[in-house]
């Protein structure tokens, strides 16, 4: 239902943080200070400023980090005390830069601060994840079906020739929806070690993805699961062009042996109503997406080969079978209508920094500015005036409806956005 990667890209700089008023402290990495909405997190609640956080936060200054050294060498994520603070390198070879707001160094308080950040993003998708609105409203429209049943001849070999080989499939036209492949069936003449499968997209020169495979044996064939291997129609947030085309395969000069044919058509229905399993397949996925089998004989390395000299051999499944689903994809439209999670946002980085004042133990409070007490209260409210909690139930509960009702593959009923004060 959402891409956790995509979602927090596309909202990352919503709702900024100010820099400590006092010149003394350093001020925050220049990332934490953008905010696209106009908002800042000390604005959703009184208690969250710079200085309340910074009790709330990990002891870094007192962590035992070693003291910067200028001719020692910073990997990224190494961290250092100069003048008495916590700086983290933001790069690798690191060398002769004292630590600074900048390009090279940010406070280990300002990495903290950005990843609760992201934390607060994470709950916010997964609250929705599991909303009862929006998933009776969603959809997974094809569940892990592959492209055909059935065996093949250990006659019906295919010569390599040191092609690009596989398929070449195209999404329906539908913004909010994405191919998962779930799984990848092989069948060679011999086992495969190491053998990369590759994912491209044609907006894109280098691969999308690889999966590095191994069989086990000879004519056996053996289903492989890829990582994260989402074909969507558009992403805006990796730059996946809308109307594109994906190709999934191999290149030969890379296998051993040679690849196993399956007799089947691609052109069209496989028997014209015959009621095979291979045509109840092809009835299913042919919803959802063009598929054709691909050679290429025109290589650029392993990088993106000249679409145009894509050539297309109907009867040649080049060892491969390919399981999968289809299913709705929110990833996108989040990231085109954030404004919209600028409150939820804003109230959910509260909450949890609110909990983390009343209930963890190890915090390091000034009684004068923050106590559990009042973070407590803050969380609950009183009567006739709500608490952040509650807040915080009501913005997810109101993006759950939107959601359920402006995506045109959900509804064709598209309400008005809800707006107004809580």
């Amino acid at each position: 239902m959402f891409n956790y990667t995509t979602v927090k890209t596309g909202l990352s700089g919503l709702i900024g943080f100010k820099n400590p008023r006092d010149p003394n402290i350093p001020g925050l990495d220049t990332g934490l200070n953008t905010t696209s909405s106009g908002r800042y997190m000390d604005s959703f609640h009184p208690m969250i400023t710079n200085d309340n956080l910074e009790k709330i936060a990990p002891d870094f200054d007192g962590a035992g980090y070693d003291a910067y050294v200028a001719t020692a060498t910073y990997l990224i994520d190494n961290y250092v005390l100069s003048s008495g603070i916590a700086w983290m390198s933001k790069t690798d070879a690191n060398v002769g830069n004292t630590p600074a707001v900048g390009s090279y160094w940010q406070t280990a308080f300002s990495d903290w601060l950005d990843e609760s950040y992201d934390q607060a993003v994470d709950k916010i998708f997964s609250r929705l994840s599991v909303h009862k609105k929006l998933v009776q409203a969603s959809k997974t429209y094809l569940d892990n079906v592959q492209l055909f049943d059935g065996t093949h001849r250990n006659s019906d070999t295919i010569t390599a020739s040191g092609r690009f080989v596989g398929f070449e499939i195209e999404l329906r036209k539908a913004n909010n929806i994405k191919a998962v492949v779930d799984r990848i069936g092989l069948r060679f003449t011999e086992a495969q070690t190491d053998l990369t499968l590759y994912l491209f997209h044609s907006a894109k020169n280098t691969a999308v993805a690889t999966a590095t495979v191994t069989t086990t044996s000879g004519y056996n064939f053996e289903w492989k699961t890829p990582v994260d291997w989402d074909l969507p129609y558009v992403n805006y947030a990796n730059n996946i062009d809308a109307g594109g085309k994906w190709y999934i395969g191999y290149f030969e000069a890379d296998i051993t042996g040679n690849a196993l044919n399956k007799n089947y058509d691609f052109s069209g229905s496989p028997c014209g109503g015959c009621g095979s399993n291979d045509e109840y397949y092809f009835n299913l996925w042919s919803k959802y997406l063009t598929i054709k089998p691909i050679q290429v004989t025109t290589l650029n390395g392993t990088d993106l080969f000249d679409i145009s000299k894509v050539g297309y051999n109907w009867t040649q499944n080049w060892g491969l079978n390919v399981a999968f689903s289809v299913k709705t994809d929110f990833s996108e439209m989040s990231v085109n209508n954030k404004n919209l999670f600028t409150e939820p946002l804003g109230c959910q980085f509260a909450v949890d920094m609110l909990e983390t004042m009343a209930y963890s133990g190890n915090t390091r409070v000034n009684s004068t500015a923050v106590n559990a007490s009042n973070a407590l209260l803050a969380l609950t409210g009183t009567e006739g005036n709500k608490g952040m909690s509650e807040r915080l139930e009501m913005y997810i509960n109101g993006l759950a409806e939107d959601f359920a009702d402006i995506s045109p593959v959900l509804s064709t009923e598209k309400r008005r956005l809800k707006g107004g004060a809580l």
